[in-house]
C-alpha cells in the first residue's frame, strides 16, 4: 500500500476537523510523531490505528488507503470549474502532466500548511 496515499489521506481529514497532529495523537493514542510521519509517507498505521481513524472522521477504511474516492468524486461533480480543469490536465502529454502534478503537489501542501497555521493560530 502506498504511504504516500495513506498519509495525504490522514492529513486531508485531519485539517478538515481544524485539528493539530498532537491533537490527532491523543485521540489515536499515540505521539504526534507518528502522525507526522504517517503524513510524510515515511511509515503507516496499522490496521487498528486505521480503524480509530476511519471511525473517528467517520469515512470508509477504504478511503483512507486511497481505493474509495466517493468523497472527492461527489466533489468533482459539484464543482463545474474543477471538472473543467481536469479534463484539461487529461489532455496534457506526459511531460506536462508530471509537472502539473508537482505544481498542484507543492501549491497545495502549502495551502493545506498555511491553512493549519491559520487555525493554530486562531486556538
Amino acid at each position: 500500500m502506498d504511504n504516500y496515499v495513506i498519509g495525504e489521506r490522514i492529513k486531508e481529514l485531519r485539517t478538515k476537523k481544524g485539528m493539530t497532529q498532537q491533537e490527532l495523537a491523543q485521540i489515536i493514542g499515540i505521539t504526534y510523531t507518528s502522525i507526522s510521519y504517517w503524513e510524510s509517507g515515511k511509515s503507516k498505521p496499522d490496521i487498528f490505528q486505521i480503524q480509530k481513524l476511519a471511525d473517528y472522521f467517520n469515512v470508509k477504511i477504504d478511503y483512507i488507503y486511497g481505493k474509495d474516492n466517493d468523497n472527492l468524486e461527489s466533489k468533482l461533480q459539484n464543482d463545474k470549474e474543477l471538472r473543467t480543469l481536469f479534463r484539461k490536465a487529461v489532455d496534457l502529454n506526459d511531460e506536462k502532466k508530471g509537472k502539473l502534478n508537482n505544481i498542484l503537489k507543492a501549491s497545495i501542501n502549502a495551502l493545506w500548511d498555511e491553512e493549519s497555521n491559520d487555525k493554530e493560530s486562531k486556538s
